[in-house]
Formats: structure tokens, C-alpha cells, sequence
């Protein structure tokens, strides 16, 4: 379904999905479809990174987002994390529990998106999808849409969606409107699949 490149795709912690699917305070709701593919990209970089959204911009994957925690057995060399040079990246800053978990989640804990691959943003590599700082946004990011059946796939303003996750946090705003930082894919994972091509 999804091809990655040789060496990057890491190996799936059972785990660490049930327990975000699960046992969590979060109960994560992921798409059939993509948790059935998974274990054939988890953490890859896909060999046919580029997409083209609903609006006609041309967007390119970077890495997809992993499931893993600190107790995860990791394959490969050690990989320093964004912040936490002392912790691996793969754990801290592209999997889905510290996304989740972080005090303020521009994904506003993932009750309603869910994200499930980093873009490159701004012509850069992202290295992490999580708020550490105003002065470091996360990358922007391709994720589920779980208010609709199937999960729609829409791309999230890594920005956008942390300046309204700081406004939330900060009781500027009551409510979250997603529209101001999400942008339409796909009507569904599938869909999604078929829209990926080697070449921009």
C-alpha cells in the first residue's frame, strides 16, 4: 500500500498502540484501514512522498509519525531528540504518546485530529511534530479528521494550530475551530494512498 525506503521503517510496539487505542486516558479512534497497513511504514520515509491537497498545493511527506515509548526496543543507531538531546527522537519527538501528552498539544490532544506523517515545512526537514517553544513550531503535519466516518485526511498548519493551542490554553478562546488550521486531502485513508507519486 505504502512503500518506504530501505532501513527506515521502524519496527511496530503492539503495545504502546493498545494503549493509546485502549487503555488511555486519550482512547485514541484510528482508521481501520491505516492500522491494518502500519506495520509497513511505521516511522518511513515513504519511497513516494508527494501529494497534492484539495486547495492544489503540492506537499511532500517526510516521515510517518511512529508508536513507541521509552520502553520501545528501537532498531538503528541512537538519534538525539529535538529538546531532550539525552532521549532518542524517535520516542520524543515522533511518536504518538509524547505528542499527545505534551501540557499544550497543538493537536489539542488529539480529540479530534490525530497526526499521522510530518511534512517538510518551509523547504525544511522537521525534526519534531511537538510545541516545545514559540520561537519552534511544529512542522506541519498530515492527520486524521476522527468527527467524520471514514476518518477524512486533512494537512494541519503546524503554526496555526499552536497559536490556537496557546490561545486555548491561555483562555483567549473557548472553543477550537479546526478549519482555521486544517486544509482538506482525502476523503478517507484509502483515498489518500492512491494520491502519493514518486515525483512532485
Amino acid at each position: 500500500m505504502i512503500s518506504c525506503l530501505p532501513g527506515t521503517v521502524l519496527p511496530l510496539d503492539l503495545r504502546v498502540i493498545e494503549s493509546v487505542t485502549q487503555r488511555s486516558t486519550f482512547r485514541l479512534s484510528l482508521d481501520p484501514d491505516y492500522l491494518s497497513a502500519l506495520a509497513g511504514f511505521h516511522g518511513g520515509v515513504p519511497e513516494s512522498p508527494y501529494l497534492t491537497s484539495c486547495g492544489g498545493d503540492v506537499r511532500q511527506i517526510a516521515w510517518f509519525v511512529s508508536y513507541l515509548d521509552e520502553d520501545s526496543t528501537l532498531s538503528g543507531p541512537f538519534e538525539p531528540a529535538f529538546y531532550y538531546m539525552k532521549n532518542d527522537l524517535r520516542v520524543d519527538d515522533r511518536s504518538i504518546p509524547a505528542i499527545v501528552n505534551d501540557e499544550v498539544c497543538p493537536y489539542f490532544g488529539c480529540e479530534r485530529i490525530i497526526p499521522f506523517a510530518a511534512l517538510i515545512t518551509d523547504g525544511s526537514m522537521p525534526l519534531t511534530l511537538r510545541l516545545y517553544t514559540l520561537d519552534s513550531y511544529p512542522a506541519d503535519s498530515l492527520c486524521f479528521e476522527t468527527s467524520t466516518r471514514p476518518h477524512t485526511v486533512v494537512i494541519c498548519d503546524g503554526q496555526r494550530a499552536a497559536e490556537e493551542a496557546v490561545r486555548f490554553d491561555d483562555g483567549d478562546i473557548e472553543d477550537v475551530d479546526y478549519t482555521v488550521f486544517t486544509q482538506p486531502v482525502a476523503n478517507s485513508f484509502l483515498d489518500f494512498t492512491k494520491m502519493l507519486r514518486h515525483d512532485p
